[in-house]
């Protein structure tokens, strides 16, 4: 956690963790409202990175919702998530279909969280399409239920 601070006042600060030995998770960055516009989110994110690679991570993952575009100014790219929760013994197929289909030709790896199953894609730009397509097939994969 660092916490930035303007004459002994906190103003604002940044949360993360190492998911493991060479990647970290920024879970948040926030500012007071007076104090956003003026480069300090940069400076929060910036450092978080700088502390995230002392500690040997090479890669920052996070997830925004309302602050993508922050993100996107600072360098980083969409990256769509997908876990197999409820049934992960469906990972491997629904994965090849997802990737065979609408996340096809794109960046990828697959990981596991917690003993979770994850497959990750990287996205040149938000899409609707992509979601629209990828929800679609998730529903036809989906089991039926009584």
């Amino acid at each position: 956690m660092l916490v930035a601070e303007e004459e002994g006042t906190p103003i604002g600060g940044a949360f993360g963790f190492l998911t493991d030995p060479s990647n970290a998770t920024l879970r948040a960055i926030a500012l007071v409202p007076d104090r956003r516009g003026r480069g300090l989110g940069g400076a929060l994110l910036r450092a978080f990175e700088r502390a995230a690679g002392a500690l040997g991570a090479a890669h920052v993952s996070l997830g925004a919702d309302e602050a993508v575009g922050f993100y996107l100014r600072h360098g980083y790219r969409l990256l769509l998530s997908l876990q197999w929760v409820h049934d992960a013994s469906h990972h491997k197929a629904e994965a090849e279909a997802l990737l065979g289909g609408p996340l096809k030709n794109l960046p990828h790896r697959h990981s596991s969280f917690g003993g979770v199953p994850q497959l990750s894609v990287t996205l040149d730009e938000s899409s609707a399409v992509i979601t629209e397509r990828v929800n679609e097939l998730a529903k036809a994969l989906m089991p039926a239920t009584s």
